[in-house]
């Protein structure tokens, strides 16, 4: 636990950081699901969908001993290895069968997630691999049709993975599921190989050893943490928790509590100190703004703009030195940690709160 304050009449700031081991014997890793959902359409024809097969076997041939997996592709509808969850000992005859398939149709996003969803198991925590180059434009092809059909099929213990391949995926689409579904998407541009994308996440992600994680501060007031949906942790990857708080402790308590094999488990850690005085790590400040920032434009893009919100933004902008698409233009890489940046950006935006009031009251 790390702390800073930049004045003693000021909320603080804190990073909490949780390693868990980095490897685990295999008893001890969570027996998981995974399903591998791969877009097989038209546009896929060629290197990304040679890529696309490529990453599918990589993930199938690196699965856990007590996993069970499935795969599903899809275009104009979808096609299933088997209709039910099978063990790692299939997985030859799956990759066999990803290789037999060529691209061809339309895109059916709808149909094969909400396919996969039915397929999870409430009982083993269960991941979705999805990967996609384009738009629906088979099924159900609204953006917020398929949302809500996906969370009427959703089960708790699923997690969502998007990968978006190329500049033409619907960004909203994948954002909104991996937001609804506790994941994670990741952006595969033209000049990115599809299968070192998908290996570098489900190497991350492979050995999950608490799901369903949520943290308690007692002691302080805490607030503002990020991110706000903790993520299952996984053997090796290190979860860093930023936020701020409201008074000062020196025998704080952070209780972190899930669930291991499906039994709730609490890990309590006391006698911990939020600093009362100034001082401390100033670059959790900024770190904490980064996410901030990076929440609040997430926010613009799925529900638009409004002036609060565009407000914040620039205004932590202004204050902790980030680049923003709201304050590129007053300031660049050169000046932006400089006072006179600042002052310079400071004047521009006073200057134009003016003139709006101008324009508003007709003067």
């Amino acid at each position: 636990l790390l702390t800073y304050r930049e004045s003693a009449n000021q909320d603080g700031f804190f990073m909490l950081l949780v390693q868990p081991p980095i490897s685990l014997p295999d008893d001890a890793v969570i027996a998981k699901d995974v399903i591998i959902v791969l877009d097989q359409s038209g546009s896929m024809l060629g290197e990304k969908w040679d890529q696309a097969r490529a990453a599918a076997a990589y993930v199938l041939e690196n699965l856990n001993p007590e996993d069970r997996f499935n795969v599903i592709t899809f275009s104009t509808g979808w096609r299933t290895f088997s209709m039910e969850m099978e063990p790692v000992r299939e997985a030859e005859d799956a990759i066999a069968w990803i290789n037999m398939l060529y691209a061809e149709g339309g895109t059916d996003i709808n149909g094969a997630l909400t396919t996969a969803l039915n397929m999870a198991h409430t009982e083993r925590p269960t991941t979705i691999l999805f990967l996609t180059d384009g738009l629906a434009t088979e099924g159900v092809i609204e953006s917020d049709a398929i949302l809500a059909n996906l969370e009427a099929a959703a089960k708790p213990n699923v997690r969502i993975f998007t990968f978006g391949v190329g500049d033409d995926v619907d960004t909203f689409l994948l954002d909104a599921v991996v937001r609804d579904h506790h994941g994670a998407s990741t952006y595969v541009r033209p000049s990115e190989r599809i299968d070192e994308e998908v290996a570098s996440l489900y190497n991350k992600i492979s050995a999950p050893v608490l799901t369903d994680v949520a943290l308690t501060i007692d002691g302080v007031q805490a607030e503002l943490m990020y991110p706000q949906q903790l993520s299952d942790l996984f053997a090796g990857e290190q979860l860093t928790i930023v936020g701020r708080y409201r008074g000062d402790a020196d025998n704080a308590t952070i209780t972190l509590s899930g669930k291991v094999r499906g039994q709730e488990q609490n890990f309590t850690y006391s006698g911990l100190s939020f600093r009362e005085n100034a001082g401390g790590e100033p670059f959790i400040a900024r770190l904490w703004a980064t996410r901030r920032i990076g929440d609040l434009l997430n926010t613009i893009r799925l529900n638009g703009e409004s002036e609060e919100l565009v407000n914040s933004v620039v205004s932590l902008s202004i204050r902790y030195g980030i680049i923003t698409p709201y304050t590129s233009f007053l300031i660049d890489e050169n000046d932006i940690l400089s006072q006179e940046g600042r002052e310079r950006a400071e004047e521009a935006f006073a200057a134009e709160a003016e003139d709006l009031a101008s324009e508003a009251s007709g003067a």
